[in-house]
């Protein structure tokens, strides 16, 4: 499929922050996003706050200028879902850094790969190169150009024989490729990243489904991973979700279904799309949804089991998130936030009642109170429950 490029630059960063970041988010909806700093060389770090804004959004990978352990953990910590090094990249770094979160971008130059060999540039062929470096990373990231710098369009035979060569993740860069021939490589299993508009996009994705059999199933979770329903799309609803951001189905039999409140037992709900993901067939997919609905809104939540929204720290985020932003008379959470000291003051009682606890119930009810205080004081600072996760993922050696 296709792996949308979003140039990160400050000759239009500055003017633009909130087009990319609206960029991002809708690109997002078919997969990452590959984040190119493209002033790395000459102008290092200048690109970085924006950076960190975007990686909060969508889903992304993040190449450009990437030397050092330092950057990689602070992008891996700010929610980069994965980094890309260069192929030159010392063979030390690459083995300090957590394999799977890392990409090697490859340079093939008149079909000659160039990496890094104890200190000096070694010419391998293209083959022999992801061999090397197989061990220290999750997938590749191949780029094609001629002796005189101009870019070169990948030879088809040349990206077969490099999906044959390897299991891991596979992806080519080039502007140049048809939807045909992008979804010629779909089958081969490697993605093209591409600079090109939502549409194209959009449609890179919904071409490589196989809808030949009518309709596919679509398993619909929130943005926890509950899953909420079983839905249908054919080419026609998926285009119009991954092109608008609202959900919209089929019926089994393809008859469309204007929302997700047409399904029964589920009232008016309406979901808005985050990300679609298909499956290694491409015969089914996974909506990751937002609900609109409130967090306090009573009735069914999903159609599996009893239909409620299971219970997490998430979700526990969310409301106390509600709370705050809907604040409700007799509510203790929005009593909380009527004054700056309270949480601080709470949580720090509570740090020490937990730390002073001596039974196994006694221990378990001081830490439950200390995780509620630590939500309500992450929604005070605004700070995201997914930014903390991001922080711990990316400590991982």
């Amino acid at each position: 499929m296709l792996l949308p490029i979003v140039d990160v630059s400050q000759t239009n960063s500055a003017a633009v922050a909130e087009d990319l970041s609206s960029t991002v988010r809708d690109l997002g909806r078919v997969g990452e996003v590959l984040l190119c700093d493209c002033d790395a060389a000459v102008l290092p770090a200048a690109n970085d706050s924006i950076i960190q804004d975007l990686i909060r959004v969508s889903p992304c990978f993040v190449l450009g200028g990437i030397k050092d352990e330092d950057q990689v953990r602070d992008l891996l910590r700010g929610g980069a879902h994965r980094v890309v090094l260069d192929s030159f990249a010392p063979m030390e770094l690459l083995s300090r850094l957590p394999h799977h979160r890392v990409l090697v971008s490859i340079q093939c130059v008149d079909g000659v790969a160039v990496t890094n060999g104890r200190g000096r540039d070694l010419a391998r062929a293209p083959v022999e190169a992801l061999q090397v470096l197989a061990p220290y990373c999750s997938g590749f990231l191949c780029t094609f150009s001629n002796s005189d710098g101009s870019s070169a369009k990948p030879d088809i035979n040349l990206i077969e024989e490099l999906s044959q060569a390897t299991s891991l993740y596979l992806a080519v860069r080039s502007d140049d490729f048809t939807l045909d021939e992008i979804q010629a490589l779909d089958k081969l299993r490697v993605d093209v990243a591409a600079r090109a508009n939502q549409d194209f996009h959009v449609e890179g994705f919904t071409g490589c489904l196989n809808f030949d059999d009518g309709p596919i199933p679509t398993v619909v979770q929130d943005q926890h991973g509950q899953t909420l329903m079983l839905g249908w799309s054919n080419y026609q609803t998926l285009k119009r979700s991954l092109l608008t951001g609202e959900a919209v189905y089929c019926s089994a039999n393809g008859v469309d279904v204007e929302s997700v409140g047409d399904y029964p037992f589920l009232g008016e709900q309406r979901h808005r799309l985050l990300r679609a993901a298909a499956d290694y067939s491409r015969r089914s997919l996974v909506f990751r949804v937002t609900p609109y609905a409130s967090p306090f809104e009573r009735g069914r939540y999903s159609r599996y089991g009893k239909g409620d929204r299971d219970f997490s720290l998430s979700s526990l985020h969310d409301i106390i998130l509600a709370r705050q932003k809907d604040p409700h008379p007799g509510s203790y959470t929005s009593f909380l936030f009527e004054r700056d000291d309270r949480i601080p003051r709470k949580l720090t009682e509570e740090l020490y009642e937990l730390l002073t606890a001596n039974t196994r119930n006694e221990i378990a009810w001081e830490a439950a109170d200390v995780m509620y205080f630590l939500l309500a004081y992450l929604v005070k600072k605004g700070v995201s429950l997914d930014e903390v996760m991001s922080e711990l993922m990316g400590r991982e050696r």
